[in-house]
């Protein structure tokens, strides 16, 4: 038994390993739209959270479920699944406008802090810290209930029933949020950001886990081997959501850094082409206007006027600066630079 634990070592050094260098690289590329969209902050914090339950299940294997450790792992779930919910309440408010002026300006203004990550940062330290004096009150009253539901007490029967309902009942609450969330978010985003898909899959995830847990839980009669399987399984399935929440969004930041988020403007804010060029359904739609425009001043041997000359090299100018913005490959910048100078000069 004791050299069996010696193998749980492996996987606890192997997380700070894998979910630091997910950690470094969000940070890294935070204002990326793929990032950015899904607030950083909380993105980090349903990394953390990811990553507490996992040293979590490992240190019960390597301490012999010390009761002191596991009892801390729905504190860890809740920093998780909340820091979800909350950027994606985030992503609805900021992409659920209507296209009105006035109704949005007056928005903006009067619940301008909604808008701001930092808001729904201080509402998950808010649940984190409700959360935590439960938890110490519960730890004091030397009753495990906020174990995970496999870890037996044998000299306590009645404390492993209510683990087992407070499992059911939660993950019948997550799964019944994530849900909701798929209901609210569906037609007010880009599918290029991935963000329905990450729901998707969560709810697919965590719906299997929940029922593969109670099923492994009533069929297998052997506690240590119930425990070890159980573990392997949730260690599974937490690394999966790390590919959800971390690996996925930074990837994607890499393949699709060109792309940037749409949004909508004032009839101000119309009248400025610097702000106007910055969104890319503008640009793109202006950009095949001066195209159009060249092609009929070719058809009709006419030469561009000035105004028309300087209007296409600036918006060249504007998208060569707006490739640095997007962190483009230097070598891709520099003959960029070499076309437009051989362009226009």
């Amino acid at each position: 038994m004791e050299g069996s634990k010696v193998y749980w070592w492996i996987p606890f050094c192997i997380n700070f390993i894998l979910y630091g260098a997910c950690c470094f690289l969000i940070l890294k590329r935070k204002n990326l739209s793929m990032i950015s969209v899904r607030s950083p902050t909380l993105l980090l914090s349903t990394i953390l959270g990811n990553f507490l339950m996992s040293l979590v299940i490992i240190l019960s294997q390597i301490t012999d479920n010390n009761k002191y450790i596991t009892t801390f792992y729905y504190l860890f779930r809740l920093m998780m699944i909340v820091s979800i919910f909350l950027r994606n309440e985030r992503i609805i408010l900021c992409c659920g406008i209507n296209t009105n002026d006035t109704a949005d300006m007056k928005q903006f203004y009067d619940k301008r802090y909604l808008y701001i990550e930092k808001h729904y940062a201080r509402i998950l330290l808010g649940f984190i810290a409700v959360f935590l004096i439960g938890t110490i009150v519960i730890i004091a009253l030397k009753k495990p209930y906020l174990e995970i539901f496999y870890i037996e007490r044998k000299e306590d029967i009645d404390v492993d029933i209510v683990k087992i309902w407070i499992w059911i009942i939660w993950n019948f609450l997550e799964e019944f949020f994530i849900l909701t969330y798929l209901f609210r978010i569906y037609d007010i985003i880009s599918p290029k950001q991935f963000v329905k898909f990450e729901l998707y899959s969560y709810l697919i995830v965590w719906v299997i886990y929940n029922n593969c847990s109670l099923i492994i839980y009533f069929w297998v009669d052997d506690i240590e081997d119930k425990k070890i399987t159980l573990d392997i399984v949730s260690l599974t399935v937490l690394y999966i959501c790390l590919i959800l929440d971390g690996i996925m969004p930074v990837s994607m930041s890499f393949i699709s850094s060109k792309a940037l988020l749409n949004y909508h403007f004032t009839f101000k804010l119309m009248n400025n082409l610097y702000l106007f060029l910055t969104n890319e359904t503008c640009y793109k739609s202006f950009n095949n206007f001066l195209l159009n425009k060249n092609n009929e001043l070719k058809m009709n041997n006419e030469k561009e006027n000035n105004g028309y000359f300087y209007l296409k090299l600036y918006t060249h100018i504007m998208k060569y600066k707006l490739d640095f913005v997007l962190n483009k490959d230097p070598e891709q910048l520099f003959n960029e630079a070499v076309i437009l100078y051989n362009t226009f000069f």
